[in-house]
């Protein structure tokens, strides 16, 4: 399956994502994160597609605070259920950090526990996880299991 990484309309990375229950909430949801921002959304929503079209996943080289400093954040990250297990998180990812170095110097994401096969992909790209709480201590110990 041929696949092409295109930077385009950052709305669609709402919808994208399968995250939401709702186009409308997908919507409302980008429009709080992205609308202020939407010159900048344009620049750094990067979309996965076969090269007929269809969204495989996206990826969004963004931005945040951490430690009362602005940095890089790795935001939005979604492969679409159909396209998971065909190795396409650590391309994407890695074109969202190489957008991301256009900007800042120092990055970092939120994940969930539960998605191991991405933690694996952000490890082996340099990521290390910040442990602010004991049970992520033992959440991690398992995870490095």
């Amino acid at each position: 399956m041929a696949m092409k990484m295109t930077i385009k309309n950052g709305q669609q990375s709402a919808l994208a994502t399968g995250e939401f229950s709702s186009e409308d909430q997908a919507l409302e949801r980008f429009a709080q994160e992205f609308k202020p921002h939407l010159n900048e959304a344009k620049k750094r929503i990067i979309f996965l597609e076969t090269t007929d079209g269809q969204t495989a996943g996206t990826a969004t080289a963004w931005y945040g605070e951490w430690n009362s400093e602005i940095i890089g954040r790795l935001h939005w990250i979604e492969i679409l259920p159909e396209f998971q297990g065909l190795r396409l998180g650590r391309p994407l990812v890695a074109e969202a950090m190489r957008l991301l170095a256009l900007y800042h110097n120092h990055a970092y994401l939120k994940t969930q526990i539960t998605s191991r096969a991405a933690i694996h992909i952000y490890k082996k790209l340099g990521f290390k996880p910040v442990i602010l709480h004991e049970e992520e201590r033992e959440v991690w110990e398992h995870i490095n299991e």
